[in-house]
This record gives structure tokens, sequence and C-alpha cells, in this order.
């Protein structure tokens, strides 16, 4: 969308130019200038998803870790061999 609304303004106006001052060293402009808003705006959108992607993989693995910590760290009881239950910090199991 971004391209099409580039390429419209610059044949726009390159056109009305063209017609007006019969200049054809402006066409070349005009070639130049399309081209590099084409590959600006590709290596641009390119550039965007590579950092989307590598954002999403980054919080991805975020939640896994986090998912890992709270399992690991869910119920944690210290066990004595004649004293039983010395610590425990969650109520949600019962031992």
């Amino acid at each position: 969308m971004k391209l099409i609304a580039y390429l419209i303004l610059i044949l726009w106006f390159g056109i009305k130019t063209i017609v007006v001052q019969q200049n054809y060293v402006i066409v070349v402009i005009l070639c130049q200038a399309i081209v590099f808003l084409i590959l600006h705006t590709y290596f641009q959108e390119r550039a965007d998803k590579l950092r989307f992607l590598e954002k999403q993989t980054l919080v991805e693995e975020t939640e896994a870790l986090r998912e890992i910590m709270e399992q690991t760290t869910e119920a944690i009881v210290v066990w004595g061999m004649d004293e039983g239950v010395l610590y425990k910090n969650s109520n949600k199991f019962e031992w």
C-alpha cells in the first residue's frame, strides 16, 4: 500500500513536470526515484518483519521460562525424618 502511494505521487508529479518542461532528463531521475522507493520499501518491510519475529520469539521464550519457574516453585516442602513437615510454602497440596 505504501509503495502504491509513493508511485502515484511520483508518477503524478513526474508526468506533470515532463509535460510542462519537455525535459527528458527528468524521466531518468523519475525512474531512479521509483527504483529507490521500491527497494527502500522492500527492505524496510523486511526489517520490520524480522524485528517482529525476533520479538515474538523472545516473548515465547519468556513465557516458557516463566511457566517452568512456576511449575518448579509451585510448592516446596522440607520434610524431616523425625520431625515431619518443617517448612511448606503452599497449602495447595496436602502432603
